[in-house]
This record gives structure tokens, C-alpha cells and sequence, in this order.
């Protein structure tokens, strides 16, 4: 039945169309003043997604509790992310003190002891030779080193990108 309105054979003749013709026939379709066709395309996106923001406003009393739920979760998650960080719970002597117990200053000694002694030798250490003279782990040799430069005893550098740190006396200027 169906194969009695479909016309296959091919009734309908090829035109021709033009190279700059695109196929789609929408050259004339647009007025002065409203833009190319994409123009329109991002106008009617607009329109689109404003109405789908005016779908989803809460309608109901009880899709109007969800929303305010919903609303009051994500405050309280934001308030303790804030709070987490709070500037007034450490304070300087709290930080100093902490610097004190963990006995920087007797590990900077160390260092600067052992520091010495290599670069009158060499002129200048890397950070891996100076943690195996010590037999320290890396992060233990490079707090202190860390402290010392910003003292001026000591300066610290790298050729490259994740390179090795080198490690010299600071020059006196």
C-alpha cells in the first residue's frame, strides 16, 4: 500500500545549482537589520536557554522548599570551606613556636656546618650530594637550606626545571 505513494523512478529532474549556491536557501531570508544567519543562530540560543532557566524556576510549594533546602546546603558548605581557612587561628608566635619545637635552628646549623666545609672543598654542592653527607632525607636538608638562604648565609639555584638544586656560599657584595 505504502509502495503506491512512494516514487521511485525518479520523476523529479536534477537542477542545477550554482557553485555558490550552499543548499540551504537562506540568502534572502534575513531582513536589514538582523544579522547573518549566525546572528540569528546565537539570538534564538539566548532565547532558548532563558526560557529553559524560566521552566526550571520552582513552581510548587514544595519544589520551592527543595530549592531553599538545596539553597541552604550549599551556604553551610561554603561557610565551613571559609572558616577552614581563617587567617585568625594561627598567629606569629603560634608559628614560631612551632619553628622552635621542630629545632630548625640546631638542623640549620648542621647544614651550615656541613655546607662549609663541601664548598670550601668544591665551591658549590648539590642538594642530593649534601643530604648523603648528611645522611638525611632530602626535604630534612632542604627545609633548613631554605631558612638559611633567606637568612643571606646561604644561596640556592637551578639550571633548569626541575633540575638539581646547587648550593654556594652568597658572595659579599
Amino acid at each position: 500500500m505504502k509502495s503506491e505513494y512512494l516514487d521511485l523512478s525518479g520523476d523529479t529532474e536534477d537542477e542545477e545549482v550554482p557553485d555558490d549556491d550552499d543548499g540551504f536557501g537562506i540568502e534572502d531570508d534575513f531582513p536589514e537589520g538582523a544579522g547573518g544567519p549566525i546572528e540569528q543562530l546565537e539570538r534564538e540560543i539566548r532565547r532558548r536557554l532563558d526560557r529553559k532557566n524560566l521552566r526550571k524556576r520552582p513552581v510548587t510549594l514544595f519544589e520551592l522548599i527543595l530549592e531553599l533546602k538545596n539553597a541552604e546546603k550549599e551556604q553551610r558548605r561554603r561557610q565551613r570551606f571559609r572558616s577552614s581557612f581563617s587567617m585568625d587561628v594561627i598567629d606569629v608566635e603560634e608559628v614560631v613556636g612551632i619553628a622552635h619545637e621542630e629545632g630548625y635552628l640546631e638542623a640549620a646549623t648542621t647544614v651550615l656546618c656541613q655546607c662549609e666545609e663541601t664548598i670550601t672543598m668544591n665551591g658549590v654542592v648539590t642538594l642530593h650530594e649534601l643530604a648523603a653527607l648528611l645522611g638525611k632525607r632530602i626535604y630534612d636538608v632542604y627545609i633548613p637550606l631554605l631558612f638559611l638562604m633567606s637568612e643571606g648565609k646561604l644561596t640556592l639555584w637551578q639550571e633548569e626545571f626541575f633540575g638539581e638544586i646547587m648550593v654556594s656560599a652568597c658572595r659579599a657584595e
